[in-house]
């Protein structure tokens, strides 16, 4: 039944895969030999929390987790330790909590001992994201450019795509959206390939973004809406909702600042278990600011500004709070704002950044 599961997930038939997990735990629980039924609890255990971490619901998967931990360190199962502790540092950098920090260094040494590149790979990537939500992008790129080459070495084409989409999408963030559309473009194909669902909605959401930078609306609202339906059919929420706060950008970028108003709305209000999501909170935030500016509400708008930059600020998010202070800096003539934004931007070597047109009607 680990196996059913496991196909599904890879499939990304995230729904049936949970119910494959499910079915092999019960299965496990009725085992009389207490040593194969740990075994099989604990593989699917790990399966059931990576899947709920594909469908972006964080708070199962990390409950999950802690469970199976609770299980495997009594007798020292260090190959399933190891991928446990990967997603529990994974979840909190993406939830923008401290307690990533409890986890950073813990799977690491434990692959290694195992002899296990892919697992390697895996914490070198994951290490890479937190690098770049901490604003340490030349950190994050030699991180994914290294966990690439261990997936090189093992042959693992998907996990080179998506090591080579991280790489774009600080490419696309800094302005340099010919290059990273390249890469995008690759991994769609890739996925296309060998039949990875989860692959060609990443890569087409990406290109979408990376078009609405580029100023081709229209293009960047057909890409986004195609990859949102996609994450929808996929289960992947987080993803969805961040694709959904992109089409609101587009929205107000094009200044349709009643879809951009109301896209941002609806995001924030399904965040879910994505609501420790704080990167993706500051960005709806802003969206929200440049919509209400266009209709000519100063003081929501300010609010709104408010809550970007305190939610940037608050998961340590570096990009996204010097978008929301540009944003600050142009509305309210704040040169505070605009100097901490320049500064960040110049660190982070950001050579443009999309702007929306904030005349109020």
């Amino acid at each position: 039944m680990g196996q059913e599961g496991l196909l599904r997930e890879d499939w990304g038939q995230y729904a049936d895969a949970i119910r494959w997990y499910n079915r092999g735990l019960k299965a496990a629980d009725a085992l009389a030999d207490p040593t194969a039924r740990l075994r099989h609890r604990l593989d699917l255990g790990l399966g059931y929390a990576q899947t709920r971490y594909r469908q972006g619901r964080f708070g199962e998967c990390t409950e999950r987790c802690r469970e199976v931990v609770a299980e495997a360190l009594p007798v020292g199962d260090t190959k399933t330790l190891a991928p446990a502790y990967l997603l529990l540092h994974l979840v909190h950098t993406m939830l923008g909590s401290p307690e990533r920090a409890a986890y950073r260094g813990l799977a690491l040494p434990l692959y290694e001992e195992l002899g296990d590149l892919s697992g390697q790979a895996s914490v070198l990537n994951n290490t890479g994201i937190e690098a770049y939500y901490a604003g340490d992008w030349t950190r994050a790129v030699e991180l994914y450019e290294q966990s690439r080459d261990l997936r090189e070495r093992i042959g693992d084409v998907v996990s080179v795509a998506i090591a080579n989409n991280n790489v774009a999408e600080i490419l696309s963030d800094q302005g340099r959206l010919d290059e990273a559309r390249a890469l995008f473009t690759q991994a769609v194909a890739t996925g296309e390939q060998v039949g990875h669902a989860t692959l060609v909605a990443l890569g087409r959401a990406n290109i979408g973004y990376a078009e609405a930078r580029a100023g081709e609306l229209e293009g960047a609202a057909s890409s986004l809406v195609q990859a949102a339906a996609s994450f929808d059919e996929l289960d992947m929420s987080s993803f969805a909702l961040e694709t959904k706060v992109h089409l609101a950008e587009v929205a107000a970028l094009r200044d349709d600042a009643a879809d951009a108003l109301a896209l941002a709305d609806d995001a924030l209000a399904h965040t879910g278990d994505a609501a420790g999501m704080l990167a993706l909170q500051s960005n709806a935030h802003r969206v929200r600011a440049a919509a209400l500016h266009q209709l000519g509400d100063a003081d929501a708008a300010g609010a709104a500004l408010d809550q970007a930059v305190a939610a940037a600020r608050s998961g340590e998010a570096d990009f996204q709070l010097a978008l929301a202070l540009d944003l600050l800096a142009l509305v309210d003539d704040d040169r505070d704002a605009a100097s901490e934004s320049v500064e960040i931007l110049r660190r982070l070597d950001v050579a443009r950044i999309a702007r929306p047109p904030l005349e109020p009607r």
